[in-house]
């Protein structure tokens, strides 16, 4: 299998709501996939036993993943940019690939810390970094898996 090859774009559909959601942003990843000749892997089952949000972190346990080495998983609401570089193809990192919340919304300081506050986050001790994780949108290398 070639670099080109071992990588795919997956994402997690379990539910009618879900469904919803992905049928508007679906043909955006449909046109960024051809573009980028990567393959297109929807789950359509429960990788974690009830909990929706955790499956994006086991998608190597999936049998239909097993022969992927890096993976871009996009939660059902992101709608790819009709320019959007081929991130996928340009990644070279055994790291995982993740966006600041904070810079794609513009968020204050304060609307950060209501963050921290409303979902029990841990705060640096002297208040330096103000990012929020967006996870909608992950590049997971099979390095990392262990790890998720």
């Amino acid at each position: 299998m070639s670099r080109a090859n071992s990588r795919a774009i997956v994402g997690v559909c379990l539910d009618a709501r879900q469904r919803g959601i992905l049928e508007i942003t679906w043909p955006s990843w449909e046109r960024y996939a051809a573009r980028c000749d990567l393959p297109l892997i929807l789950i359509e089952r429960d990788l974690d036993a009830g909990n929706f949000y955790w499956n994006k972190h086991l998608l190597y346990r999936a049998p239909e993943l097993k022969n992927y080495e890096c993976l871009l998983f996009l939660d059902n609401d992101v709608v790819i940019n009709h320019d959007a570089r081929p991130l996928l193809n340009e990644w070279d990192s055994p790291l995982i690939g993740a966006t600041f919340e904070s810079t794609q919304s513009a968020m204050s300081r304060a609307a950060v810390a209501q963050y921290y506050d409303d979902y029990l986050v841990d705060r640096y001790a002297d208040d330096s970094h103000f990012e929020i994780i967006n996870t909608g949108v992950l590049v997971i290398p099979r390095a990392q898996a262990e790890f998720l």
